[in-house]
């Protein structure tokens, strides 16, 4: 007699299943490490925010709204995309904004700015608490360092 050589369709299930329970174990923790490396797509913008913000701040004795015009025309030069004042990371998976403040009501100099990045498309399913990152003059930055989500 001559044996057969090859797979039975019961060994061929018996390896799709395995190979289907290993992907189920395997994608979610994927998914959790691409949102979590995705963050520093938001740190480096704010960080560029703050660093030319205290730039022009130095040049300027105040701070600006504008991120995207080239520093000698009153902005940040900062590399952004989107229009209709929207404006993203280089992946879109933040939003950026910029808002002054006066030093007091009754002056008219701007001496304090809050940076913030607001997750857009597929970021919006990363962890609750990591999905709005702020900076702030004062070096203060929210969530929390506590989150994990500045690491």
């Amino acid at each position: 007699m001559r044996t057969r050589r090859g797979f039975t369709l019961i060994e061929l299930l018996v390896t799709i299943a395995i190979v289907a329970l290993l992907v189920s174990i395997a994608m979610p923790s994927y998914r959790r490490y691409v949102m979590a490396s995705n963050r520093a797509e938001a740190w480096a913008a704010l960080l560029q925010v703050q660093s030319g913000e205290e730039k022009f701040y130095m040049q300027n004795s105040a701070y600006t709204t504008d991120l995207t015009d080239p520093p000698g025309q009153g902005g940040l030069g900062i590399a952004l995309t989107g229009s209709g004042g929207a404006l993203y990371t280089a992946n879109n998976n933040y939003a950026i904004s910029i808002a002054t403040a006066a030093c007091n009501p009754a002056a008219a100099a701007v001496c304090g700015y809050t940076a913030t990045a607001t997750a857009a498309n597929n970021q919006v399913n990363d962890n609750a608490a990591c999905l709005t990152f702020t900076i702030d003059s004062l070096g203060q930055r929210t969530p929390a360092d506590s989150t994990g989500c500045w690491r």
